[in-house]
């Protein structure tokens, strides 16, 4: 006969002052010898076995419990939560749904049927029982979060962000209504974090992540997905710092020194990449990724053949690696290996149809072969793919204009501009418009490649875009703002002492076509003659004047003022140069 209630709880406060489960359980076998009809003790030696993780058994004991005390809702889900343990979801959402059946008011056997629910990845139906269990009682933080990832499963990152942050509110707001077995916080703020990463909201993942380091400062994810949120945030020495941190607290974990190389890469400092990439390698010798981003680091310092080879070890791991058979083909393609280059670009294609940096390196492959043909074909595909890719404009017009269809090219080097202002494109267009005999366009397309290659401190092929520039003048005899500019800047970065007698000539007979009223004193300036120390002096007050007067002014455009600054800048030079020459002589 089962023990009286006021009798059953002092024997279970009795027996229970042990942490011993193993001498725990051998006190209720003695007491089950004395009571076999106590469906009490079976639960009580049930919970002793689920201590010591021994499920099975705890499942015999609740199964016999049940046989003694049918229907009793709390057994059927104690009995659900060892199946569980076991991974035998099937089995617990039985005895969870039976215990719903019996008792449909308790949240917490809709809590976790929707555990087990999503443990076997139906989170659909998770999220119907979360919410049910919600509806019961509202303050189970466990259970906002329970549903939210459910949502984070099926993708749904705006409602798991929701249900995140319900449960942080409510630990915030009812401590003491929170249920023990609630979160803690640092997994919701962590889980919110990835969240608010996958919809690229890093700022709000950056501050989630830096609430978790603020209770856990040991935590290493929380460093490593921090310093991801600031690499993406572009805060690249505070990313640096936190994957410092992540190497400091977990130093034989490759995915520090992966990330730190990444920094590495992205401040140039390909050396330093190149170190903690190879570290990566040594940790974990798989990585196909570090040995690509190492292949990139050696492209960077024209180490070629290192590029190749790490390139080629990336693919042997992995077979369908596309990134590498692309950087692979483009060193072939730069190497002038057309060939091999193809080779690569073909394999992309058959594991990615659509990949269109394939289809335009291959158009650059194919045009180096001179199949014209084929080049065209490859880049019309890639524009058909992605009309906002600009170089595949840039390389169709590349190929118009080496067979002769300068108007086409000038079309197709236009629409690049448009889409990406590069200095090649302006070179470029200025050749087929020079073609074409639009003399002014293409002075002006020569122009202004000139000043992007300055600003990209490429000097030997700004130079020789000034240069196209002043030849058109000589070649035509055409005169304008742009053309001056190009003939001044030339002369200003050139030794060649016939372009000062040209900028003579346009002073005699061209001042009057020139609308710059800045350009006509340039010109002045530049064509005083320079016979004694005395004028040079003269020379750099007029510079000085001139440039105050440039960056002062109001009824100029911003890119023309910077065009003649630079120029008065080049010219100052120039003459700094004449004044050591004059010196050297005379001394």
């Amino acid at each position: 006969m089962p023990l009286k209630k006021g009798v059953f709880s002092r024997l279970k406060k009795k027996i229970g002052k042990t942490t011993d489960y193993t001498q725990l359980i051998s006190k209720y076998d003695k007491q089950i010898e004395l009571r076999p009809d106590d469906s009490d003790l079976y639960v009580l030696r049930a919970q002793a076995y689920d201590k010591i993780q021994e499920f099975q058994e705890a499942i015999d004991d609740y199964s016999k419990a049940l046989e003694l005390k049918p229907g009793s809702p709390d057994i059927l889900h104690k009995r659900g939560d060892a199946y569980s343990f076991l991974g035998d979801f099937q089995q617990s959402i039985a005895d969870y749904s039976r215990a719903i059946e019996l008792n449909p008011k308790n949240a917490a056997h809709f809590h976790f049927r929707a555990v087990a629910y999503f443990l076997q990845g139906q989170y659909q139906r998770s999220i119907k029982d979360y919410s049910k269990a919600l509806k019961l009682n509202p303050f189970v933080a466990r259970s906002f979060y329970g549903r939210g990832n459910s949502y984070y499963a099926l993708d749904d990152y705006h409602r798991a962000i929701q249900d995140y942050t319900s449960a942080l509110k409510l630990t915030e707001k009812y401590p003491k209504k929170a249920q023990k077995e609630d979160p803690t916080r640092i997994e919701t703020f962590f889980k919110r974090g990835l969240t608010f990463e996958r919809v690229n909201d890093f700022t709000r993942a950056n501050r989630d992540y830096s609430r978790v380091l603020e209770i856990d400062p040991q935590s290493v994810d929380a460093w490593g997905r921090r310093g991801m949120t600031y690499l993406n945030l572009g805060e690249l020495e505070k990313a640096f710092n936190d994957f410092n941190k992540y190497i400091e607290l977990a130093p034989d974990d490759f995915l520090g020194y992966f990330n730190r190389g990444n920094v590495y890469f992205y401040t140039q400092r390909f050396q330093d990449a190149i170190t903690d990439f190879s570290k990566t390698i040594e940790l974990n010798e798989d990585d196909f990724q570090a040995y690509l981003n190492r292949g990139n680091c050696w492209r960077n310092l024209q180490e070629f053949e290192k590029a190749l080879s790490d390139y080629s070890a990336a693919i042997s791991i992995d077979k369908n690696y596309v990134n590498a058979y692309l950087n692979r083909g483009c060193v072939f393609l730069n190497s002038g290996d057309f060939k091999k280059a193809l080779n690569d670009f073909n394999q992309v294609l058959e594991l990615d149809p659509n990949n269109v940096s394939a289809f335009a390196n291959r158009a650059i492959a194919y045009e180096g072969m001179q199949e014209y043909d084929q080049a065209m074909e490859d880049s019309t595909k890639a524009l058909s793919l992605d009309p906002s890719f600009h170089q595949a404009y840039f390389n169709r017009g590349s190929i118009h204009l080496l067979l002769k269809e300068y108007s086409h090219a000038f079309t197709d080097f236009t629409k690049s501009i448009e889409l990406a202002p590069t200095p090649n494109a302006f070179y470029w267009r200025a050749e087929a418009a020079a073609k074409l005999q639009k003399f002014d366009k293409a002075i002006r397309d020569w122009k202004t490649s000139g000043f992007l290659y300055l600003y990209y401190k490429n000097y030997d092929i700004s130079v020789k875009s000034f240069k196209c520039a002043y030849d058109i003048y000589l070649q035509n005899k055409v005169i304008t703002d742009e053309g001056l500019i190009s003939a001044l800047m030339f002369y200003a970065v050139s030794s060649d002492v016939e372009v000062e007698q040209n900028l003579r000539q346009i002073q005699q007979e061209d001042l009057t076509k020139i609308q710059n009223r800045f350009l006509v004193k340039f010109l002045e300036i530049v064509v005083d003659k320079i016979t004694d120390q005395e004028v040079l002096p003269k020379i750099a007050e007029r510079l000085n004047t001139l440039t105050e007067e440039i960056d002062s002014a109001n009824d100029i455009g911003q890119e023309t003022k910077r065009e003649l600054l630079t120029l008065s800048s080049f010219i100052r030079h120039k003459y700094l140069k004449e004044v050591q020459k004059f010196l050297s002589k005379n001394t």
